[in-house]
């Protein structure tokens, strides 16, 4: 698996930093959600983009991360979408493809490591 991030970074909010889940092989998705819920982030997880819509539209607390798979149809489209409804969001694409010529390896601790530095740059 690889990641990119979007490029546009812009100031987070405080609390818990969550993390929605979208799309993602069950697998894929189970092992990151366990990761990140202990390394004490709150997980949202949408296994299709109706429920991801919904959850950014009525969630109450802010969303600062969306992961999600960039091979999926129509996933950047998912990404700008859910941008619309929360400017701040950050999305992290990753890819089960190493086709996709996107720069690291990911695994759960590296998508650990990468929401933590997305959200640093976003509080800098």
């Amino acid at each position: 698996m690889t990641f990119t991030r979007s490029l546009n970074i812009q100031k987070g909010t405080g609390g818990v930093p969550t993390v929605l889940v979208v799309d993602l092989d069950k697998a894929v998705a189970a092992s990151f959600t366990r990761k990140l819920r202990d390394s004490g982030y709150h997980v949202l997880e949408a296994p299709d983009w109706n429920q991801a819509v919904s959850l950014v539209r009525f969630h109450s607390r802010p969303i600062h991360i969306l992961l999600t798979d960039m091979n999926k149809a129509n996933h950047p489209a998912l990404a700008e979408t859910l941008k619309m409804c929360r400017p701040t969001l950050q999305v992290l694409f990753i890819s089960e493809h190493a086709d996709m010529n996107l720069p690291n390896v990911l695994d759960p601790e590296t998508a650990l490591t990468m929401v933590r530095t997305l959200l640093k740059s976003t509080a800098d």
